[in-house]
């Protein structure tokens, strides 16, 4: 809450955290703005996440189609998994990730994509080579959907940002959002 108010008075007002509690929380304490939840969250909290005007991260199809069965308008970007495996729609099939994107644009209030960068954080030549090739991934479905004019585009983390972002032809046309993490407390 305290670096929240903090980011609020330096003008952002675009937040994500890990998980409903946190976000929960930042309302609680009057944090305004977009809050994004990066992590999982309990269809059986469908509504509370309408409430506090959150925006869920959608982990998967299955997820996406959970959520929407809940009949409430809640705000949602889906996640694409560009290589960290662990959650979103699959990057490697970016045709897939369109389509779905579009099956649910009218059936929950989808504002954004992204993905992360998992390895950037990393300097030798295969990290820089996954990181790209990540990159090149995310922009071919933001290139599916582009008529879609999600206001949230975004794939750079703490490390995309420090390391990549200066590299303005890997992200022409998607997003200039940066997520902010580790490296708002020192790290990098």
């Amino acid at each position: 809450v305290q670096v929240a108010r903090v980011l609020t008075e330096c003008g952002c007002h675009l937040f994500a955290v890990s998980n409903i509690d946190e976000a929960v929380g930042l309302r609680e304490a009057g944090i305004q703005g977009e809050i994004l939840i990066l992590g999982y969250t309990s269809v059986s909290y469908a509504r509370t996440l309408w409430y506090y005007d959150l925006t869920q991260a959608i982990v998967d199809e299955h997820y996406a189609k959970a959520l929407a069965e809940a009949g409430l308008e809640i705000k949602c970007q889906f996640a694409i998994d560009t290589g960290m495996n662990r959650i979103g729609l699959n990057g490697d099939s970016p045709e897939d990730c369109g389509r779905i994107i579009r099956a649910y644009y009218n059936k929950l209030k989808v504002i954004g994509i992204f993905t992360h960068l998992c390895v950037a954080d990393t300097d030798n030549v295969d990290c820089r080579s996954f990181t790209v090739e990540q990159i090149g991934k995310f922009k071919k479905v933001v290139n599916i959907i582009s008529d879609l004019r999600l206001p949230y585009v975004h794939c750079c983390n703490s490390a995309g940002g420090l390391f990549y972002l200066d590299k303005t032809e890997l992200f022409s046309g998607i997003g200039d959002v940066v997520r902010l993490g580790i490296i708002l407390y020192g790290l990098k």
